[in-house]
This record gives structure tokens, sequence and C-alpha cells, in this order.
């Protein structure tokens, strides 16, 4: 899942409660599903697209 957080964004995942992961605000990235869900609910992140890939025939 890609997001993009428009606020910090404290994550701690449900099978690992010792490790907290902080995204910060402005940063867009793929992020696990559940992290990415829990910002968006939150209110701190927004869904984005995620962009093209290259081909490989591209460079051809």
């Amino acid at each position: 899942m890609r997001v993009r957080f428009t606020d910090d964004f404290p994550y701690t995942p449900a099978d690992n409660h010792r490790v907290l992961i902080e995204y910060r605000k402005g940063h867009e990235l793929t992020v696990k599903r559940e992290a990415g869900e829990a910002a968006v609910a939150a209110g701190k992140a927004v869904e984005v697209k995620a962009p093209a890939r290259k081909s490989d025939d591209a460079e051809a």
C-alpha cells in the first residue's frame, strides 16, 4: 500500500509490540497494509497510486 503521510504517525505492529516505527509528515512510501490502513483511519495519511514500474522492454 502506498501512502503519503500528512502528519507524523507512530506505528506499532500488532504482532510485535516491542517495535515502534515513526513515519514522518511529507514522506510518501510503500508500507505494510496494516500500517497504511491505520494511518489513513487516523487521518494521518492518504493513499496514493504507486508510480509506474519501468519495463525491461523500454531499455531495448
